[in-house]
C-alpha cells in the first residue's frame, strides 16, 4: 500500500458571491453587516496515466466546517458524489472519506464539494472592563489551551516573551491587546525558508507568514491563559482581486492567491473573537518607513478585507490524503471563485421535479424548511399536520400567544406545540371532534386547500375551475378551497380532470405550492 499526503490548503473551489440588501445585525458584543454570498467548490481530479488498474484507492478530503463563526453562515453544501462516509481527525476537523476499488487506465475520477455561505463584515464592540479575567466557568475544549505542532506554546522562549509583554496585566481582553500590537510589530512578512515553520521559528527569526503570525500569536496567548484556535480560509480583497491573474478567462477567479490562515481568541462572557495580526500598517516619515499597528483586525473584519472561513484547521489536517495500491495517480486541484449561490444541497432532490421549489423554500427568509441532514431531503415524504404548522408559523411569523391549543394529545413539551398554537389562534388549523389534534397524521390534499386558503385568504377565481372528483364523499367540505387553490395558480390537478383530495400531500408539493404562494414565477409552473 503506497501512501501520499497533497497539501490542499484549500483545492478547486469555485466561489460565487452576490451580494445581499440586509440591515447591520447587532448583536450583545458584535454588530454584522455587508453580507455577501458565496459558493465555495473544491474539486479534485484523479486520473491514472498507467497501464495498469490502481486499486483500493482511499481519499480523505477536509470538508467545510458545519460550526460556522459569527460571521459566516453556512446555507448548504453539495458534495459530488457523496463521501462513503464523514468522519472527524482527532482534532476534530471534519473529513469526507472515499472508497474507490479500482481507477482503470485513462480513467478520471472527480470529487467535487460545493458550499454556499453568507460572509460578512463585523466588528467586536467590547469594552476591557466587560471582560472578566475567570475562565473557570466557561466551557472551552481544553485543547485550545494546549501546545500542538508548531504551537510551541510550552516552550520557555515562547512563555517568557508571552509575560514580558503583557508584564502585570491580567485582563484577557487587554492581554490580547498587547500581545497583537507586539507581534504586529515584531514580525515582518516574508515567504521563504523561515515561511510554515511555526512559533517557536517565528520568535527567533521575527519574520514568516500568515501562518507563522498565527502560530506565535497562538502560542503567546495560550502561554498566559488565553484560549485560541486556527482559522483557515481565503482572504479576500474586492478592490484588488479585481483582474488578471486572479480574473480568468470564463470570469471566475483564480483564488489559489487568497489562502489565508487567522487566529481567533475566547474571552469570558464573550465567547470567540476574531483578529488577524497578519498586516501591518507602514509610515512614511521623511525618508524612513515605520510600522504602525492595524487595529482594524483586531476584532474586527471590514467589507473591504473578507475573510471566508473554511474550517479551524490543523497542521496536519489541512490535507487531502490520498492512499492506494498499484501505479501512482496523477492529482489535480483547481480553486475559483465568482458571484451567486450555486449550491443545491439535497442530493436526494437533485433531478426531482420540485427542485426549483425546494431550493427557494430553503433560501427563504426566515428559512421554512429543511432537509434531514446528510445531504437528504426526502421530497416524496408525506407532511404531517405539525410540521405544516411549523411551515405556516415560519412564513407568516404568527404570534403563539393569541391562543393555546386546546389539544389532549399536544402538550407544552412536545416540538410543535408553539406553532400549532399560534395556528389556531390564528384560525389555519382545527382539531378533531374527540379534541385531539393528531399532530403526526399525514396531510391530505384537500387539508391542505382549506388549511392554505384560510392561511392566505385566497381570492375566488373569475373564471370556472373545476375537477372531476369534486364533491367526491367525505371531501366535499373542501371544495371551495381547491376552486380557490387551483384558480390562484397554487395547485394543479392529475390527467383526467381530477384532483385527488384524499392523496397524501408530499414535502415536494408542500414546497411547490407554498413558493408559488410567496413567489408568483413559481406559478407558471404546474404540476
Amino acid at each position: 500500500m503506497k501512501k501520499i499526503i497533497y497539501f490542499l490548503i484549500f483545492l478547486g473551489l469555485f466561489f460565487l458571491f452576490s451580494r445581499e440588501n440586509v440591515l447591520a445585525e447587532e448583536k450583545d458584543f458584535y454588530t454584522k453587516s455587508d453580507p455577501w454570498v458565496y459558493t465555495i467548490t473544491h474539486k479534485t481530479v484523479i486520473t491514472n496515466p498507467g497501464k495498469d488498474d490502481i486499486r483500493n484507492v482511499r481519499v480523505t478530503i477536509p470538508l467545510m466546517d458545519t460550526a460556522q463563526p459569527v460571521y459566516q453562515e453556512l446555507l448548504g453544501e453539495e458534495l459530488n458524489p457523496w463521501p462513503d462516509r464523514i468522519t472527524q481527525s482527532k482534532t476534530g476537523t471534519r473529513q469526507g472519506v472515499f472508497e474507490i476499488p479500482f481507477i482503470k487506465p485513462g480513467q478520471k475520477i472527480v470529487l467535487t464539494q460545493r458550499y454556499a455561505v453568507r460572509n460578512y463584515a463585523v466588528s467586536f464592540n467590547i469594552q476591557s472592563w466587560q471582560v472578566s479575567s475567570d475562565y473557570s466557568h466557561e466551557q472551552v475544549d481544553p485543547k485550545h489551551l494546549q501546545p500542538e505542532t508548531k504551537i510551541e506554546s510550552d516552550h520557555p522562549l515562547i512563555v517568557n516573551y508571552a509575560r514580558d509583554v503583557v508584564k502585570d496585566e491580567k485582563n484577557p481582553y487587554l492581554m490580547a491587546q498587547k500581545l497583537f500590537a507586539d507581534i504586529n510589530l515584531f514580525m515582518t512578512y516574508k515567504d521563504g525558508p523561515n515561511a510554515n515553520k511555526g512559533a517557536l521559528n517565528a520568535i527567533r527569526t521575527g519574520e514568516g507568514n500568515c501562518e507563522d503570525y498565527t502560530n506565535l500569536y497562538i502560542a503567546a496567548v495560550r502561554a498566559v491563559g488565553i484560549p485560541a484556535r486556527w482559522k483557515t480560509g481565503y482572504l479576500y480583497l474586492p478592490k484588488e482581486y479585481n483582474s488578471p491573474p486572479y480574473i480568468q478567462e470564463d470570469g471566475s477567479l483564480d483564488i489559489r492567491l487568497m489562502r489565508h490562515t487567522w487566529p481567533e481568541i475566547y474571552l469570558p462572557d464573550i465567547g470567540w473573537m476574531v483578529l488577524d495580526p497578519t498586516f501591518t500598517y507602514t509610515i512614511k516619515s521623511g525618508k524612513k518607513q515605520e510600522k504602525a499597528v492595524d487595529w482594524n483586525k483586531f476584532g474586527r473584519i471590514t467589507s473591504s478585507s473578507r475573510h471566508i472561513f473554511y474550517n479551524y484547521g490543523n497542521h496536519d489536517d489541512g490535507h487531502i490524503k490520498l492512499e492506494y495500491s498499484g501505479p501512482k495517480p496523477r492529482v489535480e486541484f483547481s480553486e475559483n471563485l465568482v458571484f451567486g449561490n450555486n449550491v443545491f444541497p439535497f442530493r436526494d432532490a437533485a433531478s426531482h421535479w420540485a427542485k426549483d421549489s425546494i431550493m427557494f423554500l430553503t433560501e427563504y427568509t426566515p428559512k421554512i424548511i429543511g432537509g434531514y441532514g446528510n445531504g437528504l431531503f426526502g421530497p416524496d415524504d408525506p407532511v404531517t399536520r405539525a410540521q405544516l404548522a411549523a411551515m405556516l408559523n415560519r412564513v407568516l411569523s404568527l404570534d403563539y400567544h393569541v391562543g393555546k391549543p386546546q389539544f389532549s394529545d399536544v402538550s407544552p413539551g412536545y416540538w410543535g406545540y408553539a406553532d400549532i398554537a399560534a395556528a389556531k389562534g390564528a384560525g389555519i388549523v382545527a382539531g378533531f371532534p374527540d379534541g385531539t389534534f393528531r399532530p403526526e397524521k399525514f396531510v391530505t390534499r384537500a387539508e391542505l386547500a382549506v388549511i392554505f386558503d384560510r392561511a392566505f385568504e385566497l381570492p375566488y377565481p373569475a373564471s370556472g375551475i373545476s375537477f372531476h372528483d369534486l364533491g367526491k364523499s367525505g371531501y366535499g367540505w373542501a371544495d371551495a378551497s381547491i376552486i380557490r387553490l387551483a384558480g390562484n395558480g397554487i395547485a394543479a390537478g392529475y390527467p383526467g380532470g381530477i384532483f385527488c383530495p384524499d392523496r397524501t400531500v408530499s414535502r415536494a408539493e408542500v414546497a411547490v405550492f407554498l413558493s408559488r404562494i410567496l413567489d408568483s414565477m413559481f406559478r407558471l409552473k404546474v404540476k
